[in-house]
């Protein structure tokens, strides 16, 4: 650490000879660096040293792994999507998240972190690479032992012909993704086949997300196997049935996560089979053909039920009343986006969901003002309030919330009736706001109001907003000292500090 710190005072400004400088602002510790000028520092360092140096802070550990590959400079997307382990002689985590990843790389990457540190990697994130069979193969052969997750998402190199080896090879698996919302690309894998290597899969969470070219009665099979499964996501997988709900209420006794949002066949019959199971949460985002009776039964049955996702199904909330008054003691998460009745419904559900920290009514017509005092009312402990395309929501609803709730670190206000006003009474716990597509927003003076007012704020949306881009900038540049992100109209301005000014395509909720 003597030579790290050495190099480090450096640029503190210990040395008054070097002034190294971005813009307006002077780079405050060698981890402000350009990567490339980092690893040209870096490379004058021993592999002891270096071993020292990976667990300093994620960007360090980065830049010497790629330092370490003897690679040409890679892509800023692979650079911030890798992440250093806690523990670097223990473990090592990888997560190459862009398709401009090379395969080569991959394995050599994997090989040097098993030679040089003598780590180990336990969870792997290889989601949308172009990673192939043999690179993963590599990852198995040298560090299956030790893995317990696995992420292939969106790898359109790999298919069900590495299932049996990761299987063989991982006797510690305990989480597999498959695929993941957002794809654009159906997965391969199918399961098929797939046997473990003695007695059952000890996997406990499942992600086949998007996987359609899965059959259910291949699917039903595998999750015979799985006895110690607790969380499983088949939303968007439409050959999906109430038959896979009834096994895995028969096959799986600790199971208590289901997210099956855009499951069409999943309905009343297999919901009411998994209430027999100590739920914990339920994500049945369109799922239309389940009844108000079913989720009465879910709320009633065991009271466990701690977060739950009812966009788009629109239940008859007047017949609810009795399950929320017994069951929503403990709701934490209530999602009702595109809800019919939503204002209805909260005035049944808020006044016994004391603990509730998640609430999303986005795209909820009939939430105003009202409701959001009802919010204010009961829902101390909120922290994160989704309010997106809620048009009747005003400044007087959403300044009643800042100041009951003080807790609040997200509010999502975007395509809303608010005006800059709404800035000077935000709880000072908030640290992300979105008030993007708000045509009525655009005060200088409460965008200076509100850094002082939110201490605490990282990202900040407000794009398509009335605000000019020239007061963006300064704003900006005023609040570097801790915002992460800023979303605007405008993407070109240049980089400031550790702010990331990119364009709206991003959302936070």
């Amino acid at each position: 650490m003597g030579v790290l710190r050495k190099i480090s005072n450096c640029f503190r400004g210990h040395h008054s000879s070097i002034n190294f400088t971005s813009g307006d602002t002077g780079y405050q510790c060698l981890d402000d660096l350009p990567m490339e000028v980092l690893q040209i520092v870096l490379s004058y360092l021993t592999p002891a040293a270096l071993r020292t140096v990976i667990s300093v802070s994620n960007n360090l550990c980065n830049v010497t792994l790629l330092l370490l590959l003897d690679d040409p400079a890679p892509t800023a997307d692979f650079t911030r999507g890798m992440a250093a382990s806690d523990q670097i002689e223990r473990q090592i985590r990888t997560c190459c998240r862009t398709e401009g990843v090379n395969d080569t790389s991959i394995q050599r990457m994997v090989e040097t972190i098993d030679e040089t540190f003598g780590g180990v990697i336990v969870h792997a994130n290889f989601s949308f690479t172009t990673i192939s069979e043999a690179g993963f193969k590599t990852l198995l052969d040298i560090h299956g032992e030790w893995l317990q997750s696995v992420n292939v998402a969106g790898c359109p190199h790999l298919s069900d012909e590495v299932l049996p080896l990761m299987f063989n090879c991982c006797p510690a698996l305990q989480s597999l993704t498959l695929g993941e919302v957002g794809s654009s690309v159906a997965p391969a894998f199918t399961l098929t086949d797939i046997e473990p290597k003695e007695g059952n899969f000890k996997l406990v969470n499942l992600v086949v997300a998007m996987c359609t070219k899965i059959r259910e009665k291949t699917f039903i099979q595998f999750l015979s196997r799985c006895p110690q499964l607790e969380a499983l996501n088949i939303s968007f997988c439409h050959q999906i049935t109430n038959a896979t709900l009834v096994q895995l209420a028969s096959s799986c006794p600790k199971f208590h996560t289901l997210q099956s949002a855009n499951c069409p066949h999943v309905s009343t019959d297999g919901i009411n089979a998994l209430a027999k199971l100590n739920m914990f949460s339920l994500d049945l985002r369109n799922c239309t053909g389940v009844q108000t009776n079913c989720i009465r039964e879910l709320l009633l049955k065991h009271g466990t039920v701690k977060h739950c996702n009812f966009s788009g199904i629109s239940p008859a909330w007047s017949d609810l009343q009795n399950a929320f008054e017994f069951g929503g003691r403990r709701l934490e998460v209530l999602t009702l986006e595109g809800c019919s009745g939503a204002a209805a419904a909260m005035e049944i559900v808020l006044p016994h969901s004391p603990k509730l920290i998640t609430l999303g009514l986005s795209t909820c017509k009939d939430v105003n003002d009202d409701t959001l005092n009802l919010v204010a009312e009961h829902c101390k402990e909120l922290q994160h309030l989704g309010l997106r395309w809620c048009t009747n929501v005003t400044n007087k609803g959403v300044l009643e919330v800042g100041a009951a709730c003080h807790k609040l670190e997200e509010l999502v206000l975007a395509h809303t009736s608010v005006t800059g006003k709404v800035l000077v009474g935000l709880p000072e716990s908030l640290q992300r706001l979105d008030v993007s597509h708000c045509t009525h927003f655009g005060v200088k003076r409460d965008l200076w109001m509100l850094l002082k007012a939110c201490p605490r704020l990282r990202i900040l949306d407000i794009a398509q907003t009335d605000v000019q881009n020239v007061l963006a900038q300064k704003f900006v540049q005023e609040g570097e000292k801790h915002l992460l992100r800023v979303y605007y109209t405008e993407p070109s301005v240049v980089l400031q500090h550790k702010i990331q000014l990119v364009d709206n395509t991003e959302v936070l909720w």
